[in-house]
C-alpha cells in the first residue's frame, strides 16, 4: 500500500509540475514575469539571466520529477541509467512541445537556444539526482568484509 501512495504521489506531482509549465508559457511574455511569490527588484536585477534561470530551474525540476516517477514504478534494478537517459529524452520532449506552444502565445517565440537550455537543465538536474541518490545508498548500506570461516 505504501509503495502505491509513493508511485501516485510522484505521478500526481509530475503531472501538476507540466500543468504549471504549460500555464506559464501561455502567458504572454510580460505576464510571465511577474507570476510568483518573489521580490520583484531582487529578479529584476538578474535580467537577461532571468528567462535562462527560470528554464534551468523548471525543466530540471521536470526531468527530476520523471526520473523519481519512474524510479517509484519499476524496481530500482539495473534500468536506473536507461531510466535516466528516459526523463532526460521526455523532459527534452516536453521542452520542445513547450516552445512550440509558446509560438502560439503573444509576445511569445519559439527559440532553439531555450530547448537547448530546457535539455541542459534537464541533464543537470537528472545527473545531480542520480548521484545523490547513489551516495544515499552507499551511505546506507554499511560495507562488509568477506572473511572465511576456521571450522
Amino acid at each position: 500500500m505504501r509503495f502505491w501512495a509513493i508511485r501516485i504521489g510522484f505521478t500526481a506531482a509530475l503531472a501538476g509540475w507540466m500543468v504549471l509549465i504549460f500555464f506559464l508559457s501561455s502567458l504572454p511574455d510580460e505576464q510571465a514575469s511577474r507570476v510568483g511569490p518573489y521580490d520583484a527588484h531582487a529578479i529584476a536585477k538578474l535580467g537577461s539571466m532571468r528567462g535562462l534561470l527560470a528554464h534551468l530551474f523548471l525543466f530540471g525540476t521536470l526531468a527530476s520529477l520523471f526520473q523519481a516517477t519512474l524510479w517509484s514504478w519499476t524496481s530500482f534494478t539495473n534500468y536506473s541509467l536507461r531510466l535516466t537517459f528516459t526523463a532526460i529524452v521526455l523532459a527534452t520532449l516536453y521542452g520542445v512541445s513547450d516552445e512550440f506552444h509558446q509560438s502560439y502565445v503573444a509576445g511569445r517565440n519559439m527559440s532553439p537556444s531555450d530547448m537547448l537550455v530546457n535539455a541542459l537543465g534537464a541533464v543537470a538536474a537528472v545527473a545531480a539526482l542520480r548521484l545523490l541518490m547513489k551516495s544515499a545508498i552507499h551511505s546506507y548500506i554499511p560495507s562488509f568484509k568477506l572473511t572465511t570461516s576456521k571450522a
